[in-house]
C-alpha cells in the first residue's frame, strides 16, 4: 500500500538513514499525540504539511490490514483523503521507501 510522509529535507535524509522518529504534535486537537503521519495522497501546505521533501512509502505486510487501528479521523470530516498516526516502531518494521523527492514549496 503507497502512502504519503511530507517533512523537510534533513529530515528526510536522516530517515533514509536511520529510519523513522516519533514526532509529537497536537494535528489539530488540543492533545499531544506521538507517532508519523502519513496520508493516501501527497499533502502539501494546504492541508497543512510542511516540508518540502515528499517521502513515498509503501507499507508491506500485515500493515495493510493493521492501518486502521491508527486512522487519523478529521473531526470535522471535510478532508477527501485518509491520514494515519503510526507509530515509528511499526513503520519502520514495514515501511519500504521508494523516492523521496524534494523541491522548493513553490514547485507544489
Amino acid at each position: 500500500m503507497l502512502v504519503y510522509h511530507r517533512t523537510t529535507a534533513a529530515a528526510a535524509q536522516a530517515i533514509q538513514a536511520h529510519g523513522f522518529l516519533d514526532g509529537a504534535s497536537g494535528y489539530g486537537t488540543p492533545r499531544a499525540k506521538a507517532g508519523v503521519l502519513f496520508a493516501d495522497v501527497p499533502l502539501d501546505i494546504r492541508a497543512g504539511a510542511h516540508g518540502e521533501a515528499l517521502i513515498t512509502v509503501d507499507l508491506v505486510g500485515e500493515a495493510r490490514h493493521s492501518l486502521e487501528a491508527y486512522a487519523w479521523v478529521d473531526p470535522d470530516r471535510r478532508a477527501a483523503y485518509v491520514e494515519w498516526l503510526i507509530p515509528a516502531e511499526f513503520a519502520n518494521r514495514r515501511a519500504v521507501i521508494l523516492s523521496v523527492d524534494v523541491r522548493e514549496p513553490a514547485a507544489w
